[in-house]
């Protein structure tokens, strides 16, 4: 038997890491302007995906806190399509298994699998977006 010719090889990850989550978060809500576009008062919804995003609920409890700073009122949704069984109920069990939580954020997380269809891409595939997304008044369009 021919055994295909092996070579040694040596990987490197980047270790460049933030150290200051909270306070990064700050900077770039800032730097994009956030203040111009959320008025205080302003319904926002915040999206908490699945996966695997080192810190998430750091990094989505930062994200709600800076609303509030600004006056706004924040919520949590779920975007990730078919992960938790894709059930609302679902859905709320891997946020909560991240560290996302209502008591955790200190904002409700609203967590169904209402859609409301918006379009369909050139392919002609459906395009669906959560309720909870449509109903805050912020959006970027």
């Amino acid at each position: 038997m021919r055994f295909p010719r092996v070579l040694k090889v040596r990987q490197s990850f980047d270790t460049a890491h933030i150290t200051n989550i909270p306070g990064q978060v700050a900077e770039e809500m800032t730097r994009l302007g956030i203040e111009s576009r959320i008025k205080s008062g302003d319904t926002v919804a915040v999206t908490a995906g699945s996966r695997g995003v080192a810190n998430i609920a750091l990094i989505i409890k930062s994200v709600v806190q800076e609303l509030q700073r600004r006056g706004a009122h924040p919520y949590v949704i779920p975007a990730m399509g078919s992960h938790g069984g894709a059930t609302g109920e679902g859905q709320r069990a891997v946020l909560e298994y991240y560290g996302i939580t209502e008591s955790s954020m200190g904002v409700p997380i609203k967590a169904t699998m209402e859609t409301t269809l918006v379009g369909e891409t050139r392919q002609g595939i459906p395009v669906f977006v959560d309720n909870n997304a449509l109903l805050a008044p912020y959006r970027r369009g």
